[in-house]
């Protein structure tokens, strides 16, 4: 979740944002991935997304990466 294309942009992240602001995305309500969301920055410089220096984003890596990954294979 970490690679940006030439434009700075994270794909996956990207996909994971559009799929929320068009109500595409529903899951179980769980406040780690809650506190992941809230805690993530997106360097203007590199594109990447990225956690504060004392966060997280394990749970939000996971989410999206499988989200990205299904969305490739999706008919």
């Amino acid at each position: 979740m970490d690679r940006v294309d030439s434009d700075r942009i994270c794909k996956p992240y990207q996909y994971l944002r559009s799929a929320i602001y068009e109500k595409r995305f529903s899951m179980y309500r769980s406040n780690r991935l809650f506190d992941e969301f809230i805690d993530i920055e997106r360097d203007l410089n590199t594109g990447k997304v990225d956690h504060s220096p004392n966060g997280h984003k394990d749970v939000l890596d996971a989410v999206c990466g499988s989200m990205f990954t299904a969305s490739k294979y999706a008919e």
